[in-house]
Order: structure tokens, then C-alpha cells, then sequence
């Protein structure tokens, strides 16, 4: 499936070469045969762990070594050499000291910019992915101005033939002008998609039930999101989304179009691929349904998968990060009333400088908001675990659990104990 001839390949065949290479290095190879590997950086609010680890699969799949850094570890191909929130600096050196590594792929978080800036020079694609008011008043950043400011540095530190990759959305916009190559993407076409296209841009948009790409003016239906399992078959919107910045990254990379039609329609969004992230598990006589969310935007898309799935009863399990404001934590609370028939309230393992039940009952408060919800389908059980395992005890038919996770390792022994118990496969991350 590699593209026999690209500037990409060149590069990539240039490095196997160094690489392999054991004789007199200044008679066989002169400086305009040295390239840099090439760098995919995704930022945003929310997207950018699911978005790094479809690039990776999606690259991995079409025959390229890909080095992924993200929230889930360090990863070289298919091996995992570090565990860890590794987000920064020092991770993406790590892949990019890899003499295996012919694409890396880099998750660019906002504490690892403000702590030490990018650890690469001259992405080949820069990525953004949403943009949403999650971090503010934490490490100085008072407004959604200010996180805007400080993603956006990934424009700056872009290859001179480098594209950018950003979601349709307004707040963005200021920052990618004078920006050489912008593609574009979203669920619609607005005003903003239709001057992209009519300049002769880039982009992607959902009309219906297909993905539509654009490009010199050429508009070209290219994918049925209902034959996308990583989608869960159309239901996840920000999963299209995240789908169609993905395909936009990686033709850079490999510009063939139907190589990567092809492929992406084969990932699943489940444990193997992206751990923790929309995983919906079959526990028998009713669903599982496992999220990274610790902001509002992620409970609602969430909760609006939760919904298309028909269920009868859906339960959810409920936690904050306790470095987040006190009205973001108690909205959180809110939406949860919205959406659920039950609401357990637990507490992270790490409080985050928050005392033990704080974030608690901040939670508890925004259920308390929605005068119309029945207080006594309330729980508070502080320990995950204990949370879980007493919602799979209780679980009826058609039910639908929720569970707000940052603790995989914690939760799936938990799982899987219940799997067992009714004769089901045991899972694997």
C-alpha cells in the first residue's frame, strides 16, 4: 500500500538508508540527503488522544513504523516502551531519537507547551482539533483567548511546505490568517466552509450520512459515516470528526486516497485501538460504556451516543478533575441529570489539591440544579471500583452504564470479574 513515489517517501526512504548505513558517512551521503522525519502535531480541547492514536493505526496499517507520544504511553509500531501521561516535551524526543521510527505522530498538550515548548522543529502537519473553555484559571490561562494562544504555537512551528488542520470554528479563525495551506473540517457547511472552498482550499464536511471532501473546487462524496465502525456506524459525531482530521493528516503522508478509504473503515474504536475513549462493551444483558470525558462537551457527545443506543434505563458514574473550576465541576453534575435515570458520584484517585469529597459535592450540587430530578436515584460512592462493580450488580435489561474514567488499570479487573461470572470473554488493554 506505500505510494511508490512522494516527497513523504523520499524523506522516509532517505532515513532507512542513514539508519542502515556502515561505511564512510561524508563520501556516500551529502547534506541535501538529510531529511527530518516527518511530524504530525495534534492539539485541541478535546479529540486529541483519540485523533494521535487513529493516525497511528491508520499509518501502522498502511505499512509505515509510526512513533506515537500521547496520553496513553509511548508506543514504536505496535510496542509500548513507556507508560504515562507523556504529552511533552522529553516524549516527543523520545520518538523522535527512535532510529526505527518513520512517522511521528505527537499528542502537543497545553501543560507540556507551557512547561518546556515543543520538543520538534517544522511539523509536516499540524492539527487542531476543538477548542472549548476546559483549563481555565489553570497554569495562568484566564480566558479561552489565552488557550487559544498558547495551541496555536503548532501553526508557528510548521515545515515552510506543511499543512494545518483545523475544526471549523470561529474562535480559530483570527489565528490561520496568512497561514499557507489551511484545511478545514467539520459536521456542516457554513458560511466560513463554503469562502474555504470557494478559495480553492482544503477541507471536509458532513452532508447526511457521507463525508464530503473538498479541494480546488471539486467537491467529492468519499465515505458513508454508517460504514464507519469507529464511528460506532454514524452515532459519534466528534469520532467523524475526528476521522475526517485524521484522513486530512495522513494523506500527507501517504497520498492515496482509496488506500486510506479502505483501511479506516476496518478500525473500531474499541479497547485494542482507543482504550478508554467511546469504548462500548457488551456485558450480556446490557451495555458498558467507558469515556475518558472531564468536560462538558465530552459528557454531552457522551451522553448523546448513550442515547442512540436505545436504552431503557441509562445509569451514569460521575467524577472531576479537582484542578478545574468549581462552576465547571458543578456543571458536570448538571448534564448528568439531563441525560440519566441514576447518577452514582464518585472521587478521583488524584484529588488534585482538592480535599477528599470536595469535587464531590460540587458534583452533587449541579444534580441538585435540575429541580426536576429525582434526588433518590443519587449515590455517592467515593471509590471507582466499588461504584461499578455495584452498577453491574444492579444492571437491568436495556440498561446502559456510563462510566467517566481516567483509571482503566483500575476498572477493568472489575469488569472483567463480572464477565466471568457470566461466562463471557474476559477483555484486554
Amino acid at each position: 500500500m506505500r505510494p511508490i513515489e512522494s516527497f513523504q517517501t523520499n524523506t522516509i526512504n532517505k532515513n532507512k538508508r542513514l539508519k542502515s548505513f556502515s561505511g564512510n558517512f561524508t563520501d556516500e551521503i551529502n547534506s541535501e540527503e538529510l531529511f527530518d522525519i516527518p511530524v504530525i502535531s495534534v492539539t485541541g480541547t478535546n479529540g486529541k488522544t483519540t485523533t494521535v492514536r487513529l493516525i497511528h493505526t491508520l499509518l501502522s496499517r498502511l505499512g509505515y513504523i509510526s512513533g506515537l507520544a500521547s496520553t496513553g504511553g509511548i508506543f514504536i509500531g505496535n510496542n509500548k516502551i513507556m507508560d504515562g501521561d507523556t504529552t511533552g516535551f522529553y516524549s516527543a524526543r523520545k520518538v523522535l531519537s527512535s532510529s526505527e521510527v518513520e512517522v511521528a505522530v505527537l499528542e502537543t498538550a497545553r501543560g507540556g507547551i507551557i512547561k518546556k515548548g515543543l520538543g520538534y522543529k517544522r511539523a509536516r502537519v499540524a492539527v487542531f482539533t476543538s477548542i472549548s473553555e476546559d483549563h481555565i484559571g489553570m497554569g495562568g490561562l484566564n480566558s479561552i483567548e489565552d488557550i487559544i494562544k498558547i495551541k496555536t504555537v503548532i501553526f508557528d512551528e510548521i515545515h515552510p511546505n506543511g499543512k494545518i488542520v483545523c475544526c471549523n470554528n470561529p474562535l480559530l479563525m483570527e489565528s490561520l490568517k496568512g497561514r499557507k495551506r489551511v484545511c478545514l473540517f467539520g459536521i456542516g457547511f457554513d458560511d466560513n466552509m463554503k469562502i474555504h472552498k470557494d478559495m480553492g482550499c482544503e477541507g471536509m464536511f458532513v452532508e447526511g450520512n457521507y463525508i464530503i471532501y473538498f479541494n480546488n473546487n471539486k467537491l467529492t462524496p468519499i465515505l458513508d459515516i454508517r460504514e464507519l465502525p469507529f464511528t460506532h456506524n454514524g452515532i459519534s459525531k466528534s469520532n467523524i470528526k475526528n476521522i475526517m482530521a485524521t484522513i486530512m493528516a495522513v494523506i500527507e503522508i501517504h497520498p492515496n486516497l482509496n488506500d486510506i478509504m479502505d483501511v479506516i473503515k476496518t478500525i473500531k474504536c474499541d479497547l485494542s485501538v482507543n482504550a478508554g475513549r467511546q469504548n462500548i462493551i457488551d456485558m450480556g444483558k446490557f451495555n458498558l460504556v467507558l469515556d475518558y470525558g472531564h468536560n462538558s462537551e465530552s459528557f454531552i457527545e457522551v451522553f448523546n451516543i448513550v442515547k442512540s443506543l436505545n436504552p431503557e434505563v441509562i445509569t451514569a458514574i460521575i467524577g472531576a478533575a479537582g484542578d478545574r473550576q468549581d462552576k465547571y465541576i458543578r456543571e458536570l453534575g448538571y448534564i448528568a441529570t439531563k441525560y440519566s435515570n441514576n447518577i452514582i458520584i464518585r472521587e478521583q484517585k488524584d484529588l488534585r489539591d482538592r480535599n477528599i469529597g470536595e469535587s464531590a459535592r460540587l458534583l452533587m450540587k449541579g444534580v441538585l440544579d435540575n429541580k426536576d430530578f429525582d434526588i433518590t436515584k443519587v449515590k455517592v460512592i467515593y471509590k471507582e471500583e466499588e461504584a461499578l462493580a455495584n452498577c453491574m450488580k444492579d444492571a437491568k435489561e436495556g440498561e446502559v452504564i456510563v462510566l467517566f474514567t481516567q483509571c482503566l488499570n483500575c476498572i477493568i479487573p472489575v469488569v472483567n470479574e463480572f464477565l466471568k461470572s457470566i461466562g463471557k470473554e474476559m477483555l484486554y488493554i
